[in-house]
């Protein structure tokens, strides 16, 4: 089950929402590009707070996003822009699975295993601060 399910859109807007303590995503993406997660408060999701797949170019900033498996998932997408969120208490900050997006001036705290972890070629990543991680 998910809160927010979007496939094969373009220039959607999810913004200043609350979402938390539901059974599976809170906002799932796919094959979904062009659009805008924003100002969103989303925890306590049993799956992935946030999980794009198969889409490119959106924009996720500026969420609270805490206490999930990965508070933003994103695999086989491209030119995603991933900036100034909270994450914390996640098992898992970031997962990116693909190529070239960018990750930057976010806040990581107290992630179970990695604050961002990523598997893939040309991903920019800078200015994030992360805290309190805790393996090694």
């Amino acid at each position: 089950m998910m809160v927010f399910s979007v496939d094969s859109s373009k220039n959607v807007k999810i913004i200043e929402n609350t979402i938390f303590s539901n059974q599976g995503n809170g906002i799932t993406f796919t094959s979904t590009d062009k659009s805008d997660v924003n100002l969103n408060t989303i925890y306590t999701n049993t799956a992935n707070d946030d999980y794009f797949s198969d889409s490119s170019n959106n924009l996720i900033s500026n969420n609270n996003i805490k206490d999930g498996d990965s508070g933003i998932y994103v695999e086989y997408g491209r030119g995603n822009i991933i900036t100034r969120n909270i994450l914390s208490h996640n098992v898992y900050g970031v997962n990116i699975y693909v190529d070239n997006n960018k990750i930057s001036y976010n806040q990581f705290h107290s992630s179970v295993f990695d604050g961002i972890l990523v598997n893939g070629y040309g991903n920019n990543i800078e200015y994030n601060n992360i805290t309190n991680a805790y393996w090694d």
